[in-house]
Order: structure tokens, then C-alpha cells, then sequence
């Protein structure tokens, strides 16, 4: 009874791991945006995979050689993560938690005095096994859970785990346990110290790649603010030379009027009003830069044959920059309008902008439908639709970058075939005196 009962813990052990390191990958990889469907699939497929490996006959080492081969194509068939970037993952989990396993299995030995938790074969060989796996996975769901848990605090934890693993190697070398081969701790010394050099290499290629998109950012940004710059010193342009020759225009009007041509005045008036037709005069937030940049949208979505709802309760004297709230809203009501040009049907062509106060807090909201399908990349980030990368890649990230300076965020989702972008500012009331 006691081998049938072994037999099955070991088979849902193997599955259970096989569940824990594609849920470990797509928390790290996709930051818990993946596929349900995708997650279920390779989790079915690894765990059949890991059955039929645990009824062979191999070594521990080697079927840790298999399964970190194992977990790597599922995260490349099903996951869609680049074997370069699950690699050091794979191997970082594979070692942690069969080290884990391998030393608990020591303690349980020297504190009850047996040499059977040593032994996977028998059913209290596998309790530090199990023991090891349900921590991992209580740590995983608790970083799943935690929404707004920083990477550093993820490395942190990483790291403490790496170290206290090498040490407590490093003190079961130093003891004479005659039922370990001296083999068998020489190889968990090195595997410890590749451990925390994993982690290492991992946070060192975490940060690379965080300084890398921060320098893109910073230079979409740029290129955002320069697009924006060149816009209003158009607006001021045509502007300047309305009052210039103001004096002449109205000297003109006076004779056509003075001559009862009252035809040609309204023509000319009208031929007057066509350099600012594009430009309303309405108010929004106060700030001239903000309402300007609201209004030139609703210019081009009216031009695009683009219906423009906006409902705008914005307070006054805020500690919100003009240059952000820009940055904020310029992206994401671009992005509504680049991808709302490409629907077809009449009641699909429509962008609804509310802004909304609530107490301390700003609320801006920007919804469009959709026709074309929205992707994710590996990293959970939205596909841009455009067929050359450019200011649309950084769109978000620069709403994101600007929406942080004021505690706030900005969530996106896509229900029922509308697109939905979500930022949430904190502000502080300022003297204008």
C-alpha cells in the first residue's frame, strides 16, 4: 500500500514542479499578463511529460537535466519566451528548489536520526521534497498577489534564498554523515555557488535591459516634446501674423463695409477664419498648453471623420505640470486615434475622453473601439499594431513615466472590443499668487 501511495506522490510531485516553473517563468517573463489557456495547455503537457520521466529509470541529476530542457520548450512553445531569456531562470529554479529539497532532507535526517528522508524512493523521502515545493509556491503566489511588488524585492528574495542555501551547503560539507557520498556534497557545493551566480548574472541583465528601455524612453520623449513644441510654435506663428496684419484686415472690412459690400466682407471674413478653423477657443483645464493640444485632437479627429466625446472636470491650481498632463494625454489620445482610423463602420469611429476629480485625485479616461487585434508581447506589454516601431512603441511608457511623478498609474484593457485606458494622478493644491 505504502509503494502504491509513494508511486503517486512522486508522479504528482513531478507535475506540481513542472506547474511551478512555467507559472515562476510567466510571472518573471509576462509579469502575470499571459494566457490563461496557453498557462493550463503547457502545464498539462509538462506534467504528462514529467510522469513518464518519473517512471524511468534515471538519476536525480539527470532528470534535473531534463527537466530544465523540459521547461525551457514549454516556455518557448506555449509562453512564447526566447530560449536565451528562460534559461537562467530555468536553471536558477531547477537548482534552488532540489537543493532546498536536498538539505531539508539532511536536517530531517540528523534531527529524527534516520537516513530514510534521504531516500525519494520511499514516501518520507519525499516529504522535504514536498515540504520545499509548497514554499516556492506559497512564495509565488504571494508575488502574484502582490500587484505592486518591485523587482528589487523580488531579486532581494532571491538572493537571501541563494545565500542561505550556500551556507547551509557549505555547513552540511563540514559534517561526517557517513549515508551522503562525498560526491554527492561536492556537486551541491558547486550547484549552490552556480545558484547565486545566476542570480546575479540575472539581476545584472535585468538592469541592462531596464537602462536600455529607459534611454528609448527618454529619447521618445524627447521626440514626443519636440512634436508637440513644433505644433503650438505653428499655432503661435499663424497667430503673430493675424495681429500683424490686423490693421489691415480691418481697414479692408471697413471699406467693403463702408461700400454695402456686405458679400465680399463675409467672404473675406471667412477666408480670414481659415487658417484658425482648426483651432477652438474652449477652455478645459486652464492651462493654455493642455487646452490647446485637447483642441488641435478634436480638429483631427473631426478631419478623420472621428466622432470626439470629451466630458472634462479638471481642477485649477494643481501641482500637475503642463508638460505631463501633455505627455499623458497626447499619447493616449493618439493611440486612440491611430487605432480607431482603422474601423471601418461608422459607430466604431468614436474616442470618449473623461477626466474626473475625486478628491486628490485626477481620473483620466480614454476609450476607443477596435478591430484590429491587440497583441502582447513577451514581456505582457501591448503589440503596437504599426508596421514601423516609433512613437506609438513608447506611447504608453511615456504616460506611465509622466503618471509616476504623481504616485500615479496607468492601466489598459481591452472588453468587448474597446480599448480602455485608465491614469490615475494625486495632486496637491498651489498658490498661483
Amino acid at each position: 500500500m505504502i509503494t502504491y501511495i509513494s508511486f503517486a506522490s512522486t508522479l504528482l510531485l513531478n507535475t506540481v514542479h513542472i506547474l511551478i516553473g512555467i507559472l515562476l517563468l510567466a510571472l518573471f517573463y509576462l509579469k502575470g499578463k499571459r494566457s490563461n489557456k496557453q498557462f493550463v495547455f503547457a502545464g498539462i503537457l509538462g506534467g504528462l511529460v514529467a510522469v513518464v520521466l518519473s517512471v524511468c529509470p534515471l538519476s536525480q541529476l539527470q532528470m534535473v537535466y531534463l527537466e530544465i530542457v523540459l521547461l525551457i520548450v514549454l516556455a518557448r512553445l506555449f509562453l512564447r519566451i526566447e530560449i536565451r531569456n528562460s534559461v537562467l531562470l530555468v536553471l536558477l529554479y531547477e537548482i534552488a528548489i532540489w537543493l532546498g529539497a536536498f538539505i531539508v532532507g539532511v536536517l530531517c535526517s540528523v534531527c529524527f536520526q534516520s537516513e530514510i528522508y534521504m531516500n525519494q524512493a520511499h514516501l518520507y523521502g519525499q516529504l522535504p521534497a514536498w515540504f520545499v515545493h509548497i514554499l516556492f509556491l506559497m512564495i509565488v503566489i504571494y508575488v502574484v498577489k502582490k500587484d505592486d511588488i518591485g523587482a528589487g524585492k523580488i531579486f532581494r528574495i532571491a538572493s537571501v534564498t541563494a545565500i542561505i542555501e550556500m551556507f547551509a551547503t557549505v555547513t552540511i560539507s563540514g559534517m561526517e554523515l557517513s549515508y551522503i557520498p562525498t560526491d554527492t556534497i561536492y556537486m551541491w557545493l558547486i550547484f549552490s555557488v552556480v545558484l547565486l551566480m545566476n542570480v546575479l548574472f540575472l539581476y545584472i541583465i535585468y538592469q541592462r535591459k531596464t537602462e536600455q528601455e529607459l534611454v528609448k524612453l527618454k529619447e521618445e520623449q524627447a521626440r514626443l516634446l519636440e512634436k508637440d513644441y513644433n505644433t503650438l510654435n505653428r499655432a503661435y506663428e499663424i497667430n503673430a501674423k493675424l495681429f500683424h496684419d490686423f490693421h489691415n484686415h480691418i481697414g479692408a472690412l471697413q471699406q467693403m463695409l463702408s461700400n454695402e459690400k456686405y458679400a465680399e466682407a463675409t467672404d473675406y471674413l471667412n477666408a480670414l477664419q481659415e487658417p484658425i478653423k482648426g483651432m477652438a477657443a474652449t477652455v478645459w483645464t486652464g492651462d493654455d498648453t493642455v487646452d490647446y493640444l485637447i483642441n488641435s485632437k478634436l480638429a483631427i479627429a473631426s478631419e478623420c471623420g472621428i466622432a470626439f466625446h470629451a466630458e472634462i472636470e479638471f481642477p485649477h491650481n494643481t501641482n500637475i505640470q503642463g508638460v505631463d498632463l501633455c505627455a499623458i494625454l497626447g499619447n493616449l489620445i493618439d493611440n486612440a486615434l491611430d487605432a480607431t482610423k482603422k474601423n471601418e463602420k461608422e459607430q466604431d469611429r468614436t474616442i470618449s475622453l473623461t477626466i474626473r476629480r475625486i478628491h486628490q485625485m485626477i481620473v483620466i479616461k480614454v476609450e476607443n473601439p477596435y478591430t484590429v487585434p491587440i497583441e502582447q508581447k513577451e514581456t505582457g506589454e501591448l503589440q503596437t499594431t504599426k508596421q514601423q516601431n516609433g512613437l506609438h512603441g513608447f506611447g504608453l511608457k511615456s504616460a506611465k513615466t509622466a503618471a509616476e511623478k504623481y504616485d500615479g498609474m496607468v492601466r489598459t484593457t481591452c472588453e468587448d472590443n474597446i480599448f480602455r485606458a485608465v491614469v490615475t494622478l494625486y495632486y496637491e493644491g498651489v498658490s498661483r499668487e
